[in-house]
């Protein structure tokens, strides 16, 4: 059986957690994926515990505390060294390539 949106919505608004979701739509025979579960709690633990920029310590940390089991997950991103994030974060480093960016020159003033 197919799932749609409206129905999506309803066990979601229903169940309250992904995982419960999950849980009920085995019970009324969907078919999903063997790893989907895993799936879905990687991608709640990349959601809750993203690397983001602190602009008062200027450096990268996780939006959560990791807990202890998680400190070394290569999935959730390593954080970056201050200097490099403190130039990404102030526009100085390309953030994929890492090259420096060329400001371009103020008009002059008419």
């Amino acid at each position: 059986p197919n799932l749609g949106i409206k129905t999506a919505h309803k066990l979601v608004y229903q169940y309250r957690q992904p995982l419960r979701v999950l849980r009920m739509l085995r019970l009324q025979n969907f078919i999903l994926p063997l790893d989907f579960e895993i799936a879905v709690k990687r991608a709640l633990l990349i959601w809750n515990h993203q690397v983001v920029y602190n602009p008062d310590s200027k450096c990268t940390e996780y939006l959560r505390p990791l807990p202890l089991d998680l400190q070394h997950c290569e999935f959730l991103g390593r954080l970056l060294p201050q200097p490099l994030a403190r130039d990404i974060a102030e526009a100085r480093l390309d953030p994929i390539s890492r090259a420096p960016l060329l400001r371009a020159k103020p008009a002059p003033a008419l």
